[in-house]
């Protein structure tokens, strides 16, 4: 990995994107790190999230809207494609 991402704390977050019950302390994750880092490949994040990468793309296609929610919040750009693009090439 070759970047040093962290594993956010979801306890101190205050955002109305967590405010649903539904989402898993993984799924939390998983939106936080792609949000906070647009750049990161779906592996990093399967690696510091302790879960296969096809669960982090799936969190991806899923949860995007609220990626892109957070990532505004935090004032991070976050595009989709390029992420998968980047991970392509």
């Amino acid at each position: 990995m070759s970047k040093n991402f962290k594993v956010p704390d979801l306890d101190s977050l205050n955002s109305i994107v967590y405010e649903d019950g539904d989402l898993t302390t993984i799924q939390k994750s998983a939106i936080e790190l792609m949000a906070q880092n647009p750049d990161a490949e779906t592996r990093e994040i399967a690696a510091i999230v302790e879960c296969s990468p096809s669960y982090i793309s799936r969190c991806r296609d899923v949860y995007h809207k609220l990626v892109v929610q957070r990532a505004e919040e935090l004032n991070n750009e976050y595009t989709y494609t390029s992420t998968c693009l980047s991970e392509i090439n």
